[in-house]
């Protein structure tokens, strides 16, 4: 018979109540899931509804993670297609604008370090958390949303002297400026290159019979007005045709060097500043990469 220990909390002197939950709420998740795709034998557009769902709702919201972000913000928020996204400003308003872009179940935080330099450089900075992230308000966002909403916050703020996305941001951004021209320049740090990798990814990951994979696919192009083939970073670059920096680096898991290289042989224009031992996240702390991004901005 199992023994559980009230004083600490745990079963088996092992496993934690919370930790105990957490495998049970996987568990039936991975079951609920199994269903869902096993039901996209049956009626292939319904379950690519559902996969639309889950491909465009982030996995947690980090509020936990603004902490002291928030104490040295002047905090705003605009009206954006019926949700409230929340702005955090740095710097003397009337300086060149830089905004941060931060990437995928991420928030304004995760662009902390870079700004103490950029102030320093006499630039004004403005964070977002992205609709459905942070504080914005929001269950779902896409990289088409995310690129209107940063040509909206342009038709407010005036034309901005930089971009600086990370990962699903930098896509997001390199979209926008291919679209408008909004900004004199821009930065893409740990950025993917293709949707189509995202959706292959994607697909494998919840085991997606072919015929919901096909319904999906056609979903985003028709939704969208696009065709899936066409959605690359590289290709927005090249389109834009601005000054830009692409920063990736070599051991990055989540989002590997070959996007960063393919970016690259896409758009030639760009600079490709590749780092080694900082990850995917870990980028975003790093002076060296910071500094470097500091002088590219001037």
């Amino acid at each position: 018979m199992q023994e559980r220990d009230l004083a600490n909390n745990k079963i088996n002197n092992s496993i934690s109540f919370k930790d105990f939950n957490e495998i049970i709420n996987t568990k039936l998740q991975n079951c609920y899931i199994k269903t869902m795709v096993g039901y996209g034998k049956f009626n292939p557009e319904f379950v690519s509804d559902w996969a639309w769902r889950v491909f465009t709702t982030p996995q947690s919201r980090k509020k936990n993670k603004l902490g002291a972000f928030l104490d040295y913000a002047q905090k705003d928020s605009i009206d954006f297609e019926g949700k409230k996204v929340k702005l955090y400003r740095f710097g003397e308003v009337g300086k060149k604008k830089i905004v941060f872009v931060h990437g995928w179940a991420g928030c304004a935080s995760d662009f902390s370090y870079f700004i103490p330099r950029l102030i320093d450089e006499g630039f004004h900075l403005i964070g977002f958390d992205l609709p459905a992230h942070g504080l914005s308000e929001g269950k779902q966002v896409n990289a088409t949303e995310v690129a209107k909403l940063l040509v909206h916050l342009e038709s407010l703020e005036g034309r901005f002297h930089a971009l600086i996305g990370h990962s699903f941001g930098g896509f997001c951004s390199a979209k926008a400026v291919s679209e408008q021209d909004i900004a004199a320049k821009i930065v893409t740090i740990g950025t993917p290159n293709k949707l189509e990798r995202i959706i292959q990814l994607f697909s494998k990951r919840l085991n997606l019979p072919p015929k919901v994979e096909e319904e999906f696919r056609n979903k985003i192009e028709n939704l969208f007005s696009i065709k899936i083939s066409d959605q690359e970073t590289g290709k927005f670059l090249k389109e834009a045709d601005i000054p830009s920096l692409i920063v990736h680096d070599v051991g990055d898991k989540q989002v590997g060097i070959q996007s960063a290289e393919e970016i690259q042989e896409s758009a030639e224009h760009v600079q490709f500043l590749q780092t080694r031992q900082l990850g995917h996240n870990r980028i975003l702390r790093d002076v060296d990469v910071i500094n470097s991004i500091a002088e590219f901005l001037k």
